[in-house]
């Protein structure tokens, strides 16, 4: 749940958006790559970043079709 994420937690995340890269993440926010990748697995980013794509593609699809 994003809500009960730490400050910590949601900058890795706002530069990982950005980066899509942990080793300049962890140049960024001067911490190693490990605690980048620690974090991005604590907060399960890679099923909520998969789900959120999922949700925006089938989202778009439905103002298309809304659209026509």
């Amino acid at each position: 749940d994003k809500k009960n994420w730490s400050k910590k937690q949601h900058t890795v995340i706002r530069h990982y958006e950005k980066a899509k890269n942990q080793h300049e993440v962890a140049e960024e926010l001067n911490i190693t790559q490990q605690a980048v990748s620690q974090t991005l697995r604590s907060v399960m980013w890679k099923e909520i970043s998969s789900i959120e794509k999922e949700i925006n593609s089938n989202l778009a699809a439905y103002e298309k079709i809304l659209h026509k």
